[in-house]
């Protein structure tokens, strides 16, 4: 037996940053194209042969041609198998027995003669539903119809003819799953039936994975793969994963998993047929991984057409308001839209191509659309303090909305805020009044005086009233106006409290669009030929806790809601422009301590262009 696979994978990885404002966007793409033929003909086989069923199948008569010519020939891991032995009513087997499967959806059918032990094998055969006859001359004819062929199942049948006439026949109906005996591998089959009526969240079917013995979720991580249906089995690690779709290699090649999965492409639950988990004594063909393997097998066309259309839709107006929301604020934003659907089905061509028996397709597609708000809960300038006559130089809230007292080595008792002028900062000496203040110092060391407006000589108790609105008062001279113009791209407190005094809930957006296609041929009764190809364009907004260019979010990824890379915008423009007209500076990017900085979009806009050309290049600098 001749087989081929090929994989080609473009792409899957975080392809850059772009940045616009203070906004972060990622962007990946996934390319993935699978093509599967296999042959159970000598090497000779020459496929031009089938050349004749149509122009149309010229390109993938080409395919099955360089499939003979390939050097690979790993197993086939997505399909199963049928295998037995014929024997008569006395428990005696029957040699040269006729044995025929036919795809019940499809028409592919096989034939073959039963051995000189009466033993047979039918395989590899595609997974489906099966319909298996066996007919002897002397013999009545046996057909057993529904016959489930899973991923890596190997069912044993073994048909009992009973003496007759060939034209009389003995029916059994497959009522419940085979046994199987086989293969001694550890695997539970997720069908299609489980994968459309359990619940999904997010329609990512690998969560399903997670109901088979030994398996549980993965631990807590920074990429947010919990979210993707990572798990772990029998204690292993989630990396030791092998994940196969179409038999094909389907394991994410980005070492540091960015790209938030373990897997390059998963189709949504419509488009898959089943899957297995296969956990511990697996074949020798899986010797990628330590761990589980996931091998998940796509659907394909059949005789008729067939599809679904749907959209699933999770709303915030179905919600409760988050706990850390203020009463004064309307809930973060929540909108989920999941939508798509799928066809199959014969290849058709009027007068001139009928695809029947022969030829399949099958195609879908998924768009996932989300707004989520996230609420941020930081510290900003109290109102106070941007209040401050000349740029934050009235630094008394952190005295007022504290509780609690220091004492130096002086013995001066300061309240829990106070701020020290670090040009005061001096050594004392144990037994040596201090030439600042004449106080005595308990032991040796380093002291600093605080800002404050009165006289500090001799005064060691400076938790009054009064003495505390004389306090924290910083000269406009000591401030520089660069500084000033920083903590003015904080945003206005959202409430009077000295810490986590702003809330805010910005919308984090996710655009998803994927599709697969899938096309199936028969050459022959020992020849058939597939190829697939997936698509999947991802683009994730993060939003940070402030608007702008303050921005305010971590530069690398935080935890499970936090899901891309970030790049933090500069400041300033190299050119250092003023910030009240916008001309370039030779000095500090700010005209003055009063200067309002613009907005991005006035800085843009033609207005601001024209007024920038009239103004001279000194008539804004201090």
């Amino acid at each position: 037996m001749l087989q081929f696979q090929a994989l080609t994978y473009l792409g899957g990885k975080e392809t850059g940053m772009k940045t616009n404002q203070g906004r972060r966007l990622a962007h990946t793409t996934t390319v993935d194209g699978n093509v599967r033929c296999s042959s159970r003909r000598p090497a000779r086989l020459n496929f031009s042969r089938q050349a004749a069923a149509g122009s149309i199948m010229r390109g993938l008569a080409v395919l099955g041609l360089f499939c003979v010519f390939a050097l690979r020939a790993p197993a086939q891991v997505d399909t199963g198998s049928i295998v037995g032995t014929v024997f008569d009513a006395s428990g005696a087997s029957i040699p040269g027995a006729t044995l025929k499967v036919v795809d019940e959806s499809t028409g592919f059918t096989q034939t073959q003669q039963s051995g000189q032990d009466g033993s047979y094998a039918f395989s590899p055969l595609k997974i489906g539903t099966y319909t298996l006859t066996v007919t002897k001359t002397g013999f009545e004819t046996s057909v057993q119809r529904h016959i489930e062929v899973t991923v890596q199942g190997h069912l044993e049948i073994n048909p009992k003819l009973p003496i007759g006439v060939v034209t009389q026949e003995v029916q059994v109906s497959s009522a419940g799953p085979i046994l199987e005996t086989q293969s001694s591998s550890i695997q539970q089959l997720v069908n299609q039936r489980t994968i459309n009526d359990l619940p999904l969240n997010g329609r990512n079917a690998a969560f399903l994975a997670q109901l088979s013995p030994g398996v549980t979720f993965a631990q807590n991580d920074s990429r947010g793969l919990q979210a993707s249906g990572s798990f772990t089995a029998n204690g292993s690690r989630r990396t030791q994963n092998d994940y196969l779709l179409d038999g094909m290699d389907d394991n994410v090649a980005i070492a540091d998993l960015v790209n938030q999965t373990q897997f390059v492409v998963l189709p949504p639950p419509d488009a898959l047929r089943e899957f297995t988990v296969q956990t511990s004594d697996y074949s020798a063909e899986f010797g990628h991984a330590a761990g589980a393997v996931l091998n998940v097998t796509t659907k394909s066309g059949t005789n008729a057409f067939h599809g679904d259309l749907w959209e699933f839709v999770r709303n915030d107006f179905f919600d409760a308001k988050d706990y850390f929301v203020l009463s004064s604020q309307r809930k973060p934003e929540y909108r989920q839209n999941q939508f798509g659907g799928t066809i199959g089905g014969p290849i058709e061509i009027p007068h001139f191509y009928n695809g029947h028996d022969k030829s399949f397709f099958f195609a879908d597609y998924q768009g996932t659309r989300v707004v989520q708000g996230k609420t941020f809960t930081v510290t900003v300038p109290t109102a106070a303090e941007r209040a401050s006559t000349n740029g934050f130089t009235d630094l008394r809230d952190l005295i007022s909305l504290q509780t609690g007292t220091k004492t130096d080595l002086l013995g001066r008792v300061f309240p829990s805020g106070t701020v020290f002028d670090p040009a005061t900062s001096r050594p004392v000496t144990a037994g040596q009044a201090d030439p600042v203040t004449g106080l005595m110092p308990s032991s040796s060391g380093f002291v600093r005086d605080p800002f404050y407006a009165g006289t500090i000589g001799n005064m060691t108790n400076f938790t009054g009233a009064g003495a505390e609105a004389l306090m924290n008062q910083i000269p406009s001279t000591r401030i520089n106006s660069a500084a000033v113009a920083l903590l003015d791209l904080y945003p206005a407190p959202t409430s009077s409290a000295l810490t986590n005094n702003y809330t805010s809930s910005p919308a984090a957006t996710t655009s998803i669009n994927s599709f697969d296609t899938r096309f199936d041929h028969v050459f022959g009764p020992k020849d058939s030929a597939f190829a697939r190809y997936s698509y999947n364009y991802n683009t994730q907004f993060q939003p940070s806790p402030f608007p702008g260019v303050a921005d305010g979010g971590a530069s690398r990824p935080a935890g499970p809601s936090l899901k891309t890379k970030r790049s933090t915008r500069p400041i300033f423009s190299r050119r250092r422009l003023c910030w009240k007209c916008g001309r370039a500076t030779a000095g500090w990017p700010i005209c003055d301590s009063s200067s309002t900085p613009m907005s991005w979009a006035y800085r843009k806009s033609t207005a601001f262009r024209e007024f920038r050309r009239s103004q001279p290049m000194a008539a804004c600098r201090t």
